[in-house]
């Protein structure tokens, strides 16, 4: 009660501070209505705001204008004879922003039957998506509870998706370790995008995929798609899944700007056009964020000081005759700080005996150019990212002087070209073919005890992917995708072949039914690679391969939003284990080296069923259920089949929440928004510890014939969010509230044997976390 005594004094005087003005100004719906297999504009596409019965019509450019609008939610739909109908119900409309859109709607064979498209479409690909394709939109990130506006965070609300630790938005997809999930940024993978890289792992080390928070602020993002499944031809290096992130366009016609304050931070955006003759546009962001803030408010997040912040920006230029070329960069540091007390009377566990410093920076600087052409488009993305982190351990002596223990450096890189073509030849055939090619460089330096060298090489190479992927529409009724994409690393002169195929079927205009498989491969991490023990074979470590069959049915339940059943089956093999017999298997590899001699001959599989019932916010309330049912094995070199470590058979959410919106006298609008998520779900398997050899040893040592044998507590959280907002003359405002775990549920991380106790202890997650936040746009 203490903590929210302060949270509420905070509240009020943030709301005192503000300044009233008049009625709430009125409001701009527009943007632009494209064919999305040519990117050509549609005349005369029928633009309808249904809930108020305002409607227009795309102009000569495609383009589309409803002013005067009260700020509120509205449901948009869009037509045009030949295609697919664009629904989106609860578009928000604030007084302190235009509603700028890109739409793309995709041809179809006849159009005897209504077929509707709800929810958001961004560019690229959109006549080549699936089912197993989730769409992220940055006001949900607003709305969904104790996101803390990351799209990974919410992606953890949907089916077959664990969160690995609450410190953290790395996912666990099927079972599958988040190191099998990739990251894309604008057609092209990208190094891990995430600040503290190391957060909620078991050694305090960095992580291939996953961090504290995204690096990319929501105010930067457009939309966001999420593939858990048989992702297109187009997605390589990934057996788990992909989170492909897309930058929104700034304003271009008036100056917007953006400031956010909470306990985590501040977070500032502007944008606007470079000029009044043309339709470039900017769009920059900032963030700092002090974690240590909430320490300060006694609220429990470890005794770590955690910084980081972060600049991005997007320049669009449209060039003659359609061309456009877009720039964008960002750049983030991050750091954890341990600094022990000088008092050894004071340390309890093993760690307060250490200063610790863990650094982080990585950045990115890309470019896409699109050009239209006849009956399609070509577009060429090329991207640079690149990341460093470092880790010091400095154990204390009895004179606190500080003595070398333990470092560890990673450095990445990887320098892109992603250049591909999509031709609609008829509203029954089009195909999409590309080549990925990037230069892949990766550094692990690894000390412990001081001067003991576990790994400390580099790998660079070229990976080469070229992808091609036919749809057809037989009838209004049944289509088919079938491609295929070939990956080719240079260093070890690997290949690796992965055919797709996707069978869709329609009842009516709302159900659907999918099957879709195909193989798919991805490279392993460079720590991996480099251990020592490895150095000397690198060629050993193929790719891991996985061989996925989905069948999918999806149906629209018209106000009980829309129903997604799904099944699946996911076979893995050339996976990393030991030379050796033993229970390891780089299915549960999360981070740090592995100090024995890898080979490519581990096998897994993974199956389950999914269920999920979605609502988008439409009078006035909104849900997200999923329920999950799964079982996650893996082989190691001894040859017994075992649990992953990910393997908690069942996950279950329930997010939701009610928005109430009233006008004064005066004109002003307000809105009130109560939100909740609810996560159960199977404790993920731990390995017995060997407590008389730790003892001897002075370390944590695994029981390794009974790995993951142990599984952890259910899972239980509650997550908790309520914002109020104001829209007055020229600006909206929102106050709120998220509280993760509200009811302080001691969840478990991991086991360990503290060397200070002489005992195994638990170690758990984070308890209640309360983070307030005032965002104002004008």
């Amino acid at each position: 009660m203490w903590v929210f005594s302060r949270f509420l004094l905070f509240s009020c005087c943030l709301s005192w501070s503000l300044t009233a003005f008049a009625q709430a100004s009125p409001q701009t719906i527009r943007g632009q209505v494209l064919d999305s297999g040519n990117r050509q504009a549609l005349v005369g596409a029928n633009v309808v705001l249904q809930n108020v019965n305002r409607n227009t019509i795309t102009d000569s450019l495609g383009r589309f204008r409803i002013a005067d609008l009260a700020p509120g939610r509205y449901d948009l739909a869009i037509s045009y004879v030949g295609y697919g109908t664009y629904n989106q119900v609860g578009l928000l409309v604030e007084s302190g922003k235009e509603v700028v859109l890109e739409i793309e709607l995709t041809p179809i064979a006849s159009s005897f039957d209504e077929v509707v498209v709800s929810g958001a479409v961004e560019q690229g690909y959109s006549s080549f998506n699936s089912i197993n394709q989730r769409s992220i939109t940055v006001e949900e990130t607003a709305r969904f509870p104790a996101t803390f506006f990351d799209p990974a965070r919410l992606a953890a609300s949907f089916p077959g998706v664990a969160g690995d630790n609450d410190q953290a938005n790395g996912l666990s997809i099927r079972g599958n370790s988040p190191n099998n999930m990739s990251w894309w940024l604008e057609g092209v993978q990208i190094v891990n995008p995430n600040h503290t890289p190391n957060a909620g792992t078991f050694n305090d080390r960095v992580t291939q995929n996953g961090g504290g928070v995204n690096m990319l602020s929501a105010q930067l993002l457009g939309l966001t798609r999420f593939y858990s499944g048989a992702f297109p031809t187009a997605f390589g290096n990934a057996v788990g899944g992909v989170l492909d992130m897309r930058l929104r366009n700034g304003n271009n016609e008036q100056l917007e700007f953006t400031g956010q304050a909470g306990l985590i931070g501040l977070d500032l955006a502007v944008e606007g056009p470079f000029s009044k003759q043309s339709d470039a546009s900017y769009l920059v962001n900032y963030r700092y964020s002090t974690i240590g803030l909430l320490s300060s408010l006694g609220v429990p997040l470890g005794d770590e000081e955690i910084n980081f912040q972060d600049l991005a920006f997007h320049l669009v230029f449209p060039l003659k005759n359609g061309n456009k070329i877009r720039v964008f960069g960002l750049g983030g540091r991050s750091e954890n700080i341990f600094e022990a007390e000088r008092d050894s009377t004071q340390w309890e566990f093993e760690k307060d005996g250490f200063d610790i410093n863990f650094e982080s920076q990585m950045g990115a600087l890309g470019a896409v150019f699109t050009v239209p052409m006849r009956n399609g488009f070509w577009n060429t993305s090329l991207v640079g990212s690149g990341l460093e982190s470092t880790r010091t351990a400095l154990r204390l002596d009895q004179d606190f002087t500080p003595q070398q223990d333990d470092f560890d450096e990673l450095i990445q890189s990887k320098i892109a070209v992603h250049s591909w073509i999509q031709q609609q030849f008829s509203n029954q055939f089009a195909v999409q073919y590309g080549l990925l090619t990037s230069r892949e460089y990766g550094e692990v330096r690894t000390l412990e005890n001081g001067d003991e060298v576990l790994a400390d090489d580099s790998i660079s190479g070229w990976l080469v992917q070229p992808y091609v992927n036919v749809s057809y529409q037989f009838s209004d009724r049944f289509s088919v995708q079938l491609g295929g994409n070939a990956q080719y690393f240079s260093t070890y002169e690997s290949l690796a072949i992965g055919p797709r195929l996707l069978l869709r079927y329609r009842f009516g205009a709302r159900q659907y039914v999918e099957l879709s498989g195909g193989r798919f491969s991805q490279l392993q991490p460079f720590q991996l690679s480099l251990s020592n023990a490895n150095i000397e074979r690198q060629s050993d470590l193929d790719f891991t391969n996985s061989n996925q069959v989905e069948l999918s049915y999806s149906t629209s339940l018209k106000e009980w939003g829309n129903l997604r059943l799904q099944t699946y089956y996911q076979r893995l093999d050339n996976v990393p284990v030991t030379s050796a017999p033993s229970s390891f298997s780089a299915l549960n590899y999360l981070s740090g080296v592995v100090n024995d001699r890898l080979v490519n001959e581990g096998e897994g599989e993974n199956y389950g069923v999914e269920l999920s019932l979605s609502r988008q916010l439409q009078n006035n309330y909104y849900f997200l259920f999923s329920s999950t049912l799964y079982e996650s094995r893996y082989q190691g070199s001894d040859g017994v089949w075992r649990d992953t470590r990910y393997n908690g058979n069942y996950i279950f959410n329930l997010t939701g929440g009610r928005e109430k919106q009233w006008e004064r006298s005066s004109g002003e609008v307000y809105s009130l928004g109560l939100n909740a998520r609810i996560v159960y779900s199977g404790g993920f398997r731990e390995t017995p510890i060997d407590l008389v050899g730790s003892e001897a040893s002075g370390t944590t040592i695994f029981q390794d014939e009974l790995a993951f044998t142990e599984q952890q507590q259910d899972y239980f959280r509650i997550d908790f969010r309520v914002y109020y907002k104001r829209n007055k003359d020229g600006y909206s405002s929102t106050l709120a509230l998220d509280v993760q775990n509200l009811t302080n549920q001691e969840n478990v991380a991991f086991s360990y044997f503290d060397t200070r106790q002489n005992k195994v202890l638990l170690q758990e997650q984070l308890g209640i976390i309360p983070v307030l936040s005032y965002k104002i746009e004008f």
